[in-house]
């Protein structure tokens, strides 16, 4: 089945959204389990397969007004919408972030644990990986 195709008919059809995300949703599935087939081993014709299917959903998503921005801007924007309707100061939430730092370097987990809490009562999750604490909101 022609995907792209698919969407551009279903938009001609008085601009039926829901069977085009339905085609969308269709696309990166399709692309998914190809590369879950690939066990990693992806071929040339396979990688320009997918980047077409890129193309493909970069078009059909810039006609719904969806999926114009890269990942990274689109959750730091979404952060920054977090933030300010819990009235959260970003700056306030890294620094605690960083004296908990301190605090498990000096091998005072007692502190640690307690800034982990105060996080923690105002919807602020963090989490621990080896690159570095990764912190949102609820």
């Amino acid at each position: 089945m022609n995907l792209p195709k698919a969407f551009e008919e279903a938009m001609d059809d008085d601009f039926n959204t829901a069977q085009g995300i339905g085609i969308l949703f269709d696309l990166v599935r399709t692309v998914n389990r190809e590369l879950d087939e690939s066990d990693g081993n992806v071929s040339d014709e396979k990688a320009a397969a997918v980047l077409s299917a890129r193309h493909d959903l970069s078009r059909m998503g810039s006609i719904l007004g969806i999926l114009n921005s890269s990942p990274r801007s689109y959750f730091e924007h979404k952060k920054e919408r977090g933030l300010a309707s819990a009235s959260v100061d970003a700056a306030w939430v890294e620094q605690m972030i960083a004296e908990r730092a301190e605090a498990r370097k000096a091998k005072n987990w007692k502190r640690a644990d307690e800034i982990r809490k105060e996080l923690d009562k105002m919807n602020i999750q963090i989490e621990d990986r080896p690159d570095g604490t990764f912190w949102k909101i609820g």
